[in-house]
């Protein structure tokens, strides 16, 4: 025992023992000392020492007593000590800070731009994408879609009474009919809101109990009891001042009395605010057993242990099974599911996400300025961390200490660009699509600042690493001896700081050819022909409620007498009414059969679907090719006639002459097919925007459309008209040419034509604008960080540049060493930006229109341009360089 206290002595002069040796030693000095008192009482060394441990107790369980008291000790000490030494870092780079204050805001500003950029776009790719929907488990709710030939179709409503009674593997399944709703109050004019006629599942599906009152109930799904409506936050705040005394008011909504009985919450929207009121989805027994209209969008949630392939198989046996029972069914109607985050998300994952990775190359941009920067300040401070080194300071704590400087960089970086996201998200918001889902929830919540937080520290460790362990790897006998100067090695730091402006050239040339790409794409889609004129073209909508027109002839004639009215306003030089009319998000179409075809599924093809009245063509501006407009004659009681587009001719009648042909759409009463007579031909329109192609599309006579038509589409028109001056300042004559007619009703959703066009290039227009601007910003940080480079050669090269200048070197010699020593690493940062281009803006390929995504345009005017810029930025030092006194900087 005696040798082993001896040795433990010894090394305790060496290192510091562990809690194990320290315990060990305390129990043996107090046994050693119970034993000597005993033995002073007359007991001889074994039995005093037995009996020392017997009164002693449980050693073991002592001994780990004592191990963790020990160990809980040290815990402490470490932490105190890491702490105190911590806190003298951060004072002492906040002194290092004061004294450079100029490098402080330059280095702070940097980062700053890069992180606010970041955290901006972070802010919309969380409140869009990553925030979880909320309702009950979100993960598990699908959109239940009949599908037929590649394309999604609405369901019918005896496929989904047959889905809901006979599913097992799918449960609460809903059904949704998005209409309009006329909205009348006492004393306030009526107005026009988007909502759904639901079935009560619909809120059992999602889970989210409402904010007042209550939701529909199973039995008011039934004609007659459906009087009663549950209404979005944003309706209760707009239009009723978020009166809690709403429930239970009775309201006009489509001249019915309808009584209010709930307000959801405000997170309850499964779209940009379409959904403002919902109703019961009351079907009659004949509306329940048809087969032949399909208006219904269906939801559901998987049941526990379901997949979404299990679901689709049974789903698709089961409307199979129903479309057995029908004649006319199509036999290749498949059904598809799609969760219902990627129906809410859409394309809008991939592009902020595209966004986000953009804007991450800005950071590292920022990031490789400032590691620049910290590697020129390390020049000046060389011979102060050899002096730390000198006394006592290790390698290691060195590190720490600059990473701390660093580390408070990145924070005061993080600080200010939380104050520019606040700008930024405002401006995104701002800039972004009216149909980007949960945008407007995008703020600096606590995931943005800690997702701030988090990145300032990593974006400290990755500006902050290389320069610290450079720095700290100071030649001490050097830097003491030569004032600094050999601190670290001239070429080595050269090489480290040139290469640093490879990566950010590199990274700025891909940001610039993604933008430059989308641009040269914006560009091509704003060349494509609409198929129409949109100048001067004042759109508005009309919903008739079924309540006030319950038949077709009240529609037609109402509709004529606005249509009248309309055309008779001064300053409109030509009117007419159409639904749906081009650029809006309102798909409408039905399958038809050419004349000589089979009249069954397989004779069919599908084509859009248009009412319209005489002079719409005229309107518009879109050609006839051949044949006729409609006329007034075109009449109930007379031929039906439709006129159809190019791509429909073509589809139909291939090779053939289709004015004077038929087709079948609908069947009568007898079950025979209703034939219309093609009548006229026009030009392709891009309905659905310019990046989609012309599809199949037919014209019926508004006066001839079957009331089971005028019904499907709710007897909703658009006006059309063309002004003579800006169409919007038509407006308020229109309203009153509406309401000579009928008061009750509300124009809504008034829009010029051109405002219409433009938005439906609002997200080709939103990609290319931020990514423009992202890659204007990483240009400008690269060519301060070329000015910033080419600047220190300047500086640490003025002997040099002297002698030569001594031994005859011209100024325009010495010019053009500088900048070629500039441009150097630009050419090298472009070659590899252009080979990463190639392969990074890929990812591109569904934004962009008509354009490759290794157009070799955009890549040589990109190339040509950050070149250009860096000579601009390599010229104003070496013009400085150029101007130096050879004596004089021989004599420094």
């Amino acid at each position: 025992m005696k040798r082993g206290r001896l040795i433990r002595s010894l090394r305790s002069l060496v290192w510091k023992p562990s809690v194990t040796e320290e315990v060990d030693s305390e129990l043996d000095f107090h046994i050693e000392m119970r034993t000597r008192e005993l033995m002073t009482r007359g007991m001889d060394r074994e039995r005093a020492q037995a009996e020392a441990v017997a009164r002693f107790g449980d050693l073991g369980r002592v001994h780990s007593t004592l191990e963790r008291i020990g160990r809980r000790r040290d815990r402490r000490e470490r932490r105190s000590e890491w702490l105190s030494e911590l806190r003298h870092d951060a004072l002492y780079a906040l002194r290092q800070l004061r004294r450079s204050p100029a490098f402080a805001l330059v280095t702070i500003l940097t980062l700053g731009v890069g992180i606010g950029a970041t955290t901006s776009i972070f802010s919309a790719v969380y409140a869009v994408v990553l925030r979880a929907l909320p309702y009950h488990d979100p993960g598990s709710i699908v959109r239940v879609y009949p599908h037929l030939d590649g394309n999604d179709e609405s369901a019918r409503a005896s496929a989904f009474f047959a889905l809901r009674d006979e599913a097992r593997t799918v449960e609460h399944l809903a059904a949704l009919e998005y209409t309009t709703f006329t909205l009348v109050e006492t004393d306030q004019l009526p107005s026009q809101h988007g909502g759904a006629r639901a079935t009560a599942t619909y809120f059992t599906l999602l889970g989210v109990k409402p904010l007042l009152g209550r939701t529909f109930l199973a039995e008011e799904e039934t004609p007659g009891r459906d009087q009663v409506a549950v209404l979005s936050h944003r309706l209760w705040t707009e239009r009723f001042n978020a009166d809690h005394a709403v429930l239970g008011r009775t309201v006009a909504i489509n001249s019915r009395p309808v009584t209010i009985i709930g307000v959801m919450p405000a997170s309850f929207t499964l779209s940009a605010g379409a959904e403002e009121m919902w109703t019961p989805l009351a079907l009659t027994p004949e509306e329940r057993a048809d087969y032949q209209k399909g208006f219904l969008a269906l939801m559901g949630r998987l049941r526990p242990g379901t997949s979404v392939a299990q679901a689709t198989t049974e789903l698709t046996a089961i409307d199979r099974r129903q479309a057995e029972r029908e004649p006319r069914a199509n036999p290749r109607r498949t059904v598809r599911l799609d969760p219902l985050y990627a129906t809410i998300v859409g394309s809008f994952r991939e592009r902020l996400f595209i966004l986000l990775g953009a804007v991450g190359l800005v950071l590292l941009i920022a990031c490789g300025n400032v590691a620049n920067l910290l590697l020129a300040r390390g020049a000046s401070r060389s011979r102060e961390i050899a002096l730390r080194a000198a006394i006592g300071a290790g390698r290691g704590r060195l590190v720490r200490q600059l990473l701390t400087e660093s580390v408070m960089i990145g924070l005061a970086g993080s600080v200010a660009g939380l104050v520019l996201a606040i700008w930024g998200i405002k401006s995104i918001i701002a800039m972004s699509p009216e149909d980007v889902p949960r945008l407007a929830q995008a703020q600096l919540d606590p995931p943005t600042v800690a997702f701030a937080l988090v990145l300032s520290f990593l974006s400290a460790l990755l500006f902050g690493i290389v320069p610290a362990l450079r720095l700290a790897g100071t030649d001490l006998q050097a830097s003491l001896s030569e004032g600094g100067r050999g601190a670290i090695d001239g070429s080595t730091r050269d090489r480290l700081r040139r290469s640093l402006v490879v990566a950010e050239v590199a990274l700025t040339l891909v940001l610039l050819v993604g933008a430059g790409l989308l641009i040269r794409s914006g560009i091509r889609l704003q060349g494509v022909e609409p198929g129409f004129d949109p100048a001067r073209l004042f759109t508005g909508m009309l919903t008739l409620p079924s309540a006030r027109y319950p038949t077709a002839d009240a529609v037609v004639r109402t509709y004529r007498d606005i249509h009248d009215g309309v055309r008779a306003i001064p300053g409109v030089d030509s009117a007419a009414l159409v639904f749906p009319p081009p650029m809006t998000d309102i798909n409408a179409s039905a399958g038809i059969t050419p004349e000589g075809r089979p009249l069954d599924a397989s004779g069919q093809m599908s084509a859009g679907l248009h009412l319209a009245t005489p002079g719409v063509f005229a309107t518009m501006r879109i050609p006839i090719r051949a044949g006729r407009d409609f006329t007034d004659d075109d009449v109930t009681g007379r031929p039906r006639v439709a006129i159809v587009n190019e791509a429909a001719a073509r589809s139909g009648w291939p090779g053939e002459n289709a004015l004077g042909k038929r087709f079948a759409l609908l069947r009568d009463s007898a079950d025979a097919p209703i034939w219309w007579e093609v009548v006229g031909i026009v030009g392709d329109v891009r309905e659905r925007g310019l990046r989609e192609p012309p599809q199949a599309e037919m014209y019926l006579a508004l006066a001839q459309t079957p009331p089971i038509i005028l019904g499907a589409l709710q007897r909703s028109m658009f006006v059309v008209a063309k002004t003579r001056g800006e169409p919007m300042a038509q407006l308020r004559q229109i309203k009153e040419a509406v309401a000579k007619v009928d008061p009750s009703l509300p124009l809504f959703g008034a829009l010029s034509m051109e405002d219409r066009l433009a938005n439906s290039m609002a997200s080709a227009r939103f990609n290319s604008v931020l990514l423009t601007v992202l890659g204007v910003i990483g240009l400008m940080l690269a060519t301060v960080g070329i000015f910033g480079v080419i600047s220190y050669f300047v500086s640490q090269r003025q002997r040099e540049i002297g002698v030569r200048m001594a031994l005859g070197a011209t100024p325009r010699t010495v010019l053009l060493l500088v900048v070629r020593q500039g441009v150097r690493p630009v050419v090298l940062g472009v070659l590899l930006g252009l080979a990463a281009s190639a392969a990074v803006t890929r990812i591109l390929g569904t934004l962009l229109y008509d354009v490759s995504a290794t157009d070799p345009v955009t890549l040589i005017a990109v190339a040509a341009g950050v070149l250009g810029i860096a000579i601009a930025a390599a010229a104003i030092p070496a013009r400085r360089a150029a101007r130096i006194d050879p004596l004089a900087a021989l004599r420094e």
